[in-house]
């Protein structure tokens, strides 16, 4: 169902064009209005195009760099109504049209209101369920993973974890797994009644009685899982949109969904491209943009067995499984904030991020 938008929300969301305007620009206004969507107009505030999340979403899938103009990913054909023909019953033509975000124009295409998708701005519970491995020694943060798992290591007065279940949470989630073993006791010390009571949410515990590697201790599940799982390592810190991560699982038919995040490496030094001894080219310092798993995942019920799961198995094997058995595989590119905590480096930036 689509819903109307208080204009001083969506008035955040208006841009005006200019071609020199970058996508990565663009992601931090849709980042921060939270309404998935950027409005283009021009001097005079007519709606010239839209950009939503998921054209931002594709176009990384593609390969486009975050500095490109907004021209590569404008839709300058956006769907509209304007004013004079918008009535209430025409509320069901417009949900059988399977948009999420719809201006409504005055005659001068100037915007007269917005309205927007209802489970993008106001995230209904979810009934999936929400894993959160935990189990790993931390080995490269020493000495403080010594006496404390490191997804109970605090960053802006919480841990890791938490940070994970808050930002799932304001996404619908309120049943949550952890798998644990290494200090286990840690986790289910924290988690108490009276924290479970504080966070509003449900919340088990498997205990791996030794490690089953990042994604065997699915196998140890034993309820029912009918909807889509979302399975994230417990030391990721970002505030991922897993509302739009769930639908983009289903409305793909994917089996299994990997969220991915751009690392550019620059090479040190110039290259040189040759035949034989003639110089082709020189290219210096190049950027080699690669696609790199980011340690979030989506499966479907129907994978979730010892085909696929096995005692001893990596998240990455799961995947590679699948692949090979012809599943339907997607990535889903992340554009937000993303921060794997390894070492003492990552942790201390994470912290200066934080609570900046």
């Amino acid at each position: 169902m689509l819903i109307p938008v208080d204009k001083t929300i969506w008035s955040n969301c208006l841009v005006f064009y200019h071609k020199k305007t970058t996508i990565r620009e663009i992601i931090e206004i849709i980042d921060s209005a939270s309404l998935q969507i950027c409005i283009i107009v021009n001097k005079k505030k007519q709606l010239l195009g839209t950009i939503t999340d998921g054209d931002i979403r594709r176009a990384l899938l593609k390969g486009i760099d975050l500095t490109t103009s907004i021209e590569k990913v404008l839709n300058n054909k956006p769907k509209f109504f304007y004013k004079k023909n918008f009535k209430n019953n025409y509320a069901n033509i417009i949900n059988s049209m399977q948009i999420s975000h719809l201006p409504i124009l005055n005659n001068d295409k100037t915007i007269n209101n917005f309205l927007i998708r209802e489970d993008l701005v106001i995230y209904p519970k979810k009934d999936n369920y929400f894993f959160i491995m935990a189990g790993g020694r931390g080995e490269r943060l020493l000495p403080i993973t010594k006496k404390l798992p490191k997804p109970l290591v605090k960053i802006a007065k919480k841990p890791i974890i938490e940070h994970i279940i808050e930002n799932a949470k304001k996404h619908g989630f309120r049943k949550f797994i952890i798998s644990v073993n290494y200090l286990a006791s840690a986790f289910k010390k924290y988690f108490n009644e009276k924290k479970i009571k504080e966070l509003d949410i449900k919340l088990e515990f498997l205990e791996e009685k030794e490690p089953l590697g990042t994604g065997g201790s699915l196998g140890m599940i034993k309820k029912k899982i009918s909807k889509p799982i979302v399975v994230s390592n417990g030391d990721i810190l970002s505030n991922i949109n897993f509302t739009s991560l769930i639908n983009s699982h289903i409305q793909k038919k994917s089996c299994a969904t990997m969220v991915v995040n751009n690392y550019i490496h620059e090479h040190p030094f110039g290259v040189v491209k040759t035949k034989g001894s003639k110089i082709l080219n020189i290219i210096e310092k190049p950027k080699n943009n690669t696609k790199i798993n980011a340690g979030v995942y989506v499966l479907s019920p129907e994978i979730l067995n010892k085909k696929y799961v096995k005692d001893h198995i990596n998240m990455t094997n799961i995947f590679l499984s699948l692949i090979k058995s012809n599943k339907k595989v997607n990535a889903f590119p992340l554009h937000e904030s993303w921060s794997d905590i390894g070492n003492i480096k990552d942790l201390n930036q994470a912290k200066k991020t934080l609570n900046e």
